[in-house]
């Protein structure tokens, strides 16, 4: 019984703004589940969140994700 969460962009469904919402995936013995966050961030925006130099908005973000 393995839990593995991760941060994903949920590209199935865009909102009217254009951004994607950012979920948390849940796998609990091989079967994925999304959770909603409050978070919606464009392509980019997603992408930059794993780079070494972000905004501070970005710095915020990735540390609220990371205590969910």
């Amino acid at each position: 019984m393995l839990l593995s969460i991760s941060i994903s962009l949920d590209t199935r469904r865009a909102k009217k703004t254009g951004k994607l919402p950012v979920k948390l995936l849940a796998i609990f013995n091989r079967k994925p589940r999304r959770y909603q966050t409050v978070y919606d961030l464009i392509e980019e925006e997603f992408k930059a969140l794993s780079s070494r130099q972000k905004s501070e908005c970005l710095k915020k973000m990735q540390e609220t994700l990371k205590q969910l």
